[in-house]
């Protein structure tokens, strides 16, 4: 029994004999009704009032030790949910074992909510995570409070993968939870419907969203110092984009980290951000064995922190294709795009496709190209995902010509991505 729950126990006397009276009354009005009406062969029977106890006492029961145990329930509840969060990223084959019941979902608070659907995104169960999500903003949407209608949109806009969202409704949402939510005090969900925005800004451009950071950074109080740090490496990394021929500092940018003042999740979201930047800008600087290097570390780091190792590994898979090792290249490929039937990751199963693609073209292997890079847009068009969709677009166009294929339509349509978002192919 709980400490702070023997004042209850004391009560008991009070409030039990109600909850058992109540549920008895409810009982013989339902017995009443269907002997009324015949129900289910239900006959009258004089000793009916004694064998009602029973089952009144099974509600009255359930209903005293919850509320006892009101404590030890919740603290079981929120360890089930933290184990939850720290298996997410790993994806590990009993991650099932802290999925939550539907039960235990509706007692979480709606920011609680909002988290547990990230955690499941991050484990690959977006049908699951896209229906709460979606039941999250129905619920708030119309709600007389700026932070619910703030959390509805948030909701809205972590809703991924999804053909039924476009990029410029995922911004609309994401734009509008931000500005509903901006003035309230800059805690841990500020930050991250803050950082969200910032993503999903992406869709109006690079510059755009260079624009936005900067904007935000000015109001930002220095002491967020990680904060401050995460965005300007976001805005390094839409910089390069635009500019890949800049040159990257990055021992200054390994001086402004204070490593041992970040907890382990902010670690690891730097690592990730970080490494992203580091190794695109050696693979396209073709530094190849520092990029091995780099890969090799993140395959060992994301392998014993129960990391999906298939970022890293398609890394090396994309060094072999640089280093014109194309069947070890599209070994490791195909090797990924089989874990994709298992993962049901549609995205990532896309990025297989045009990265087998763009291995053909290296081949000159047009018409695989072409085929794969079609199976790929196909993906990245339910998705509704620009890179995607212009990195197989580029593929299609490259392999029709070499092939006397008519490729105007698809040209055009590349044309217009690239002239929208600012984003274009990688180089093979």
């Amino acid at each position: 029994m709980q400490e702070n729950s023997r004042w209850l126990l004391a009560t008991m006397v009070f409030w039990l004999p109600g909850i058992f009276f109540t549920s008895y009354l409810g009982i013989y009005e339902a017995y009443q009704f269907a002997e009324a009406n015949d129900i289910a062969g239900i006959k009258s029977n004089e000793n009916i009032l004694i064998f009602l106890i029973f089952p009144a006492m099974v509600p009255t029961m359930i209903t005293g030790y919850t509320i006892l145990n009101r404590k030890k329930n919740t603290i079981d509840l929120i360890n089930k949910l933290n184990k939850f969060n720290e298996n997410a990223d790993g994806q590990s084959n009993k991650l099932s074992t802290f999925f939550l019941t539907d039960g235990e979902y509706e007692r979480l608070s709606i920011i609680q909510k909002i988290g547990y659907c990230r955690d499941l995104n991050r484990s690959g169960n977006y049908r699951l995570a896209n229906k709460y999500l979606d039941n999250i903003y129905n619920a708030n949407i119309n709600s007389q409070s700026t932070i619910n209608l703030a959390f509805a949109h948030f909701a809205k806009s972590l809703i991924k993968k999804s053909p039924d969202l476009t990029s410029e409704e995922l911004f609309f949402h994401a734009e509008k939870s931000f500005q509903l939510y901006k003035s309230e005090e800059k805690d841990d969900t500020y930050f991250k419907i803050m950082y969200n925005y910032v993503l999903e800004s992406i869709h109006l451009g690079y510059q755009q969203s260079i624009d936005i950071i900067d904007n935000i950074v000015l109001e930002l109080d220095q002491k967020y110092q990680y904060w401050h740090l995460k965005l300007e490496l976001q805005k390094i990394w839409l910089m390069w984009r635009m500019y890949p021929e800049d040159v990257i500092d990055f021992e200054r940018i390994q001086s402004k980290m204070v490593l041992q003042n970040y907890t382990k999740d902010q670690l690891e979201e730097l690592e990730g951000i970080y490494g992203r930047i580091k190794k695109e800008w050696l693979f396209h600087n073709e530094k190849y064995l520092e990029f091995e290097q780099l890969a090799l570390h993140r395959l060992y780091l994301f392998k014993w922190s129960g990391k999906p190792i298939s970022p890293p590994k398609s890394d090396l898979a994309r060094l072999y294709r640089a280093q014109g090792k194309y069947e070890e290249a599209l070994e490791i490929f195909n090797q990924l795009l089989f874990e994709t039937r298992r993962s049901k990751d549609e995205n990532f199963r896309g990025i297989c496709l045009v990265n087998i693609a763009k291995t053909h073209v290296k081949m000159e292997n047009f018409e695989k190209a072409e085929e794969y890079a079609q199976k790929g847009i196909k993906i990245f068009d339910e998705l509704n995902y620009a890179r995607g969709q212009i990195e197989c677009l580029t593929v299609i166009v490259n392999a029709s010509q070499q092939l006397g294929l008519e490729f105007v339509s698809d040209k055009s349509r590349l044309d217009e991505l690239i002239e929208r978002t600012g984003i274009e192919a990688d180089p093979l």
